[in-house]
């Protein structure tokens, strides 16, 4: 998780051969990975693209916007909805 992206679907291929490689060997089994296939695989974020409108009075207090937010959610889903969620209403 933290700065390069969230981990929680995009590791289920590499999870499921460790658990299937674990089930058929009747053993714990590890799965490391250089960092920059880590990073490669599971660190992306998804890319925004922004358009505004703002407006302010004479103080430079906010009055009006008007915002457009785009989100690339790429070929699936995944987790695009929450993120522009958290995008638009996280403070």
């Amino acid at each position: 998780g933290g700065g390069f992206g969230g981990k929680e679907t995009r590791t289920v291929f590499i999870s499921s051969a460790a658990a299937f490689a674990a089930h058929r060997l009747g053993r714990p089994v590890r799965i490391n990975l250089d960092r920059d296939v880590d990073m490669w695989i599971t660190g992306t974020r998804h890319p925004f693209l922004g358009r505004y409108r703002a407006a302010a009075d004479r103080q430079g207090k906010l009055k009006a916007l008007d915002l457009q937010l785009y989100c690339n959610a790429g070929y699936s889903l995944d987790l695009s909805e929450p993120v522009l969620g958290r995008a638009i209403f996280h403070k």
